[in-house]
């Protein structure tokens, strides 16, 4: 099945995309029709669900259309048409929507309209590893080719905070008319919302059925573009004594690995102590009711810094990484610990200092101003609505 539906895929692109595509460019544009991708047909999910979902609070007689790349695997709310991502109807979305809202650089087989609007939300807010225009030797040559011509499209891109906004300005090939729109990350707002609601952290611990009287660390790393698994090869149970030694308390460790990496959780052994944390859908609910977070080169080190937890960085294949990916120059001021051996990840545990670390934290911010507020979502609908009637 999983080969006759890429042979379609195949022949769709190959035969039937192009000349629809350029018939459909002619079409006029519906006004109140809003088109949404999240990683390029994988359901549900990321900044644009969030956005949707304010959009439908605010006004209702919008028509929203998803695309989709597997119909069956995901369910969607009465008011959003999910479509499938590689047909003609989807062409003819594409087409007639008055605003795309995306979050990746991705091919765009109808050609933007000077009347319609594309917003970019991306996909994630600080991080170490560079990316589009400062890896540009890294990456393939068709998506340097497409992210190139998304920039050039764009009218408007989301920011998170300004360190990410100088990032975007040296290597995403923006155009000089982009917006940057200081909103913040939609997809945190319920987050920056609840990080102070112990009621709601307590009633996700109960359905987690995690215990009070436990320290839990959520081990959270990125992916790697080669999926070496290098970086992951950590000493778990001697991180266990380190947090008991230094917090008097049992502790656990949830392991949730990149989407992208979750296959390779069969390359590490759960037990009791050591749970499986891929199989939760939502992160961020994972980092509501963590007490600390272990990760590499991920964003999410950045999510716990906004919750003020611990949270270190271990970077067992830091000299591969640098190598193969690089890092950005900031990620030398990060205020977080860094290890690159379990030797030293032990030491950074046992030695950690709360104050200090949060003194850091607040410096950091300082310098690199976050954008979030928890109402990214409502105010990014507002500019939505605000140019739909443009």
């Amino acid at each position: 099945m999983h080969f006759v539906k890429k042979l379609y895929r195949k022949f769709f692109w190959i035969f039937l995309e192009k000349p629809i595509a350029a018939i459909f460019k002619y079409l006029p544009v519906k006004k109140n029709r809003i088109i949404f991708d999240n990683f390029g047909g994988r359901g549900y999910g990321e900044n644009p669900k969030y956005i949707a979902e304010v959009l439908h609070q605010k006004e209702i007689n919008l028509q929203m259309v998803w695309l989709i790349n597997n119909m069956e695997n995901y369910e969607f709310p009465k008011y959003i048409c999910p479509v499938k991502i590689d047909s003609v109807r989807a062409l003819y979305m594409r087409a007639t929507a008055k605003v795309w809202i995306d979050n990746v650089r991705h091919r765009h087989p109808i050609k933007k309209k000077e009347n319609q609007v594309y917003l970019q939300t991306w996909h994630g807010a600080m991080g170490a590893k560079r990316i589009e225009g400062e890896a540009e030797a890294l990456l393939d040559k068709k998506y340097i080719e497409e992210a190139k011509y998304d920039g050039k499209i764009v009218n408007a891109i989301l920011v998170d905070n300004s360190m990410q906004e100088q990032q975007m300005l040296r290597g995403f090939w923006l155009n000089s008319d982009v917006e940057f729109l200081r909103y913040g990350i939609p997809r945190n707002d319920q987050f920056m919302r609840d990080k102070n609601d112990l009621e709601k952290i307590s009633a996700l611990r109960n359905k987690l059925f995690m215990n009070k009287s436990y320290y839990y660390v959520l081990y959270a790393p990125t992916f790697r573009d080669d999926f070496s698994t290098k970086g992951y090869e950590i000493d778990f149970e001697s991180v266990i004594i380190a947090f008991e030694k230094i917090t008097g308390k049992k502790t656990k460790i949830i392991i949730r690995l990149h989407p992208n990496a979750a296959f390779q959780k069969k390359y590490i052994t759960f037990s009791d102590n050591i749970i499986d944390g891929n199989i939760y859908p939502d992160i961020k609910d994972l980092s509501l009711v963590s007490n600390a977070v272990i990760s590499d080169y991920s964003s999410s080190l950045f999510d716990f810094a906004l919750l003020e937890k611990p949270a270190f960085v271990c970077a067992l294949d830091y000299e591969d990484y640098k190598e193969k990916r690089g890092f950005i120059k900031e990620f030398y001021e990060f205020p977080f610990p860094i290890a690159k051996s379990n030797y030293e990840l032990i030491k950074i545990i046992t030695s950690f200092d709360l104050k200090e670390y949060r003194e850091n934290l607040r410096e950091f911010y300082k310098k690199y101003p976050v954008y979030s507020d928890g109402h990214s979502a409502e105010k990014t609908a507002d500019w939505v609505l605000k140019h739909m009637k443009i």
